[in-house]
């Protein structure tokens, strides 16, 4: 069988056609209950009736589609009344003598078929309707909490930026007083971070390297302006760069690495990043991320009010996670237990 002909036989409404069959059969089986006969006669004459009438309102509604279901479904009983009587008519002729009281109880049995029919398929196709705008209606809803999601993660970011950018106006303010040469080596390293960052600014989702390299930069930032007591290594397995995630969302980690972990401590300390990838589930691999700090840690925190903040920056990327990955993705911070230090892990879906 040729592929096209497949398809059509495909398209086709069986299940329509199917109930169709069992009608006719049903209105023939009663008609030969009470008058007996040829079942093949009566069959004949319920099939006169539903062929013309269906075939007069699939007629209808391709020349005429503007007018409306019930003119339509009227003049479709009329017709079919009209053309099955006659063919009935006609096929009782042949065998009996035709009587008015036998035709008019023919058409009183057909008119009730066709009412029949067509309240069930009006009040299928209404129920058809309603499911339909049931179905818009909640794709409607969908794009507008989708839209609704989008301007909240992009209010979240937005609180993102403007906190890393003030506190580094601010500490090259200090720097400009006290180290000149370091102030112009932080205002460059900070010119080339905010360049590159307008790329992936009011992007939704970006590779783990351009972020990664974002981080290197401010880190190299942030190494300069603490006069050496910060180091630092970045690395990733080469099959985690390509995963992609929310832009800036690893920055606030890594800022209060600096901010409440290692500026604090009189000796500096180290922070280390590592990007590895899960793939036990290949159907979603997972992305895990940890940022290690050997700065004073939680429980010397306290001693250190003017660099405690509000829990802004874990609140929106906890906030963030919940909108876009829901309970797919996790973010736990733990202090180590034998040396000092915080160590944060991030765990989310690696999409591509």
């Amino acid at each position: 069988m040729l592929p096209s002909l497949k398809r059509r036989l495909r398209q086709l409404p069986w299940d329509s056609l199917l109930r169709f069959v069992i009608l006719i059969n049903a209105i023939a089986l009663l008609t030969w209950i009470l008058w007996e006969g040829a079942y093949l006669m009566h069959l004949a004459i319920s099939m006169g009736y539903g062929l013309s009438t269906n075939l007069t309102n699939l007629l209808l509604q391709r020349i005429k589609p503007n007018w409306h279901n019930v003119q339509i479904t009227l003049l479709s009983i009329l017709v079919g009344l009209s053309l099955g009587t006659l063919n009935a008519n006609w096929l009782i002729s042949l065998y009996y003598p035709v009587s008015h009281v036998l035709m008019l109880q023919i058409i009183a049995i057909a008119l009730a078929a066709c009412v029949s029919l067509y309240y069930y398929f009006y009040s299928r196709e209404q129920a058809l309707a309603l499911k339909q705008q049931l179905q818009d209606s909640l794709l409607q809803q969908s794009e507008q909490e989708k839209a609704l999601a989008q301007s909240q993660l992009l209010l979240l970011q937005s609180q993102i930026e403007p906190h890393f950018l003030f506190n580094s106006l601010a500490n090259l303010k200090a720097l400009i007083r006290e180290e000149p040469k370091q102030a112009e080596q932080l205002l460059d390293q900070l010119t080339a971070l905010l360049r590159a960052s307008m790329h992936n600014n009011r992007q939704q989702q970006v590779p783990l390297q351009d972020e990664f390299a974002y981080l290197e930069a401010y880190l190299a930032i942030q190494q300069t302006r603490l006069a050496g007591r910060l180091s630092f290594s970045v690395e990733a397995q080469p099959d985690s760069l390509s995963c992609q995630i929310p832009p800036f969302l690893l920055q606030p980690l890594v800022e209060n690495a600096v901010l409440h972990g290692i500026e604090p401590k009189a000796e500096g300390g180290q922070i280390n990043l590592l990007a590895q990838l899960d793939q036990s589930n290949p159907n979603q691999p997972l992305l895990r991320i940890s940022l290690i700090d050997t700065g004073v840690g939680f429980n010397f925190q306290a001693e250190y009010q003017h660099h405690q903040g509000q829990g802004l920056a874990l609140q929106n990327i906890r906030a963030r996670l919940k909108a876009l990955y829901g309970d797919k993705a996790r973010l736990s911070l733990q202090e180590r237990a034998q040396t000092a230090g915080v160590q944060v892990l991030l765990e989310l879906p690696c999409g591509h």
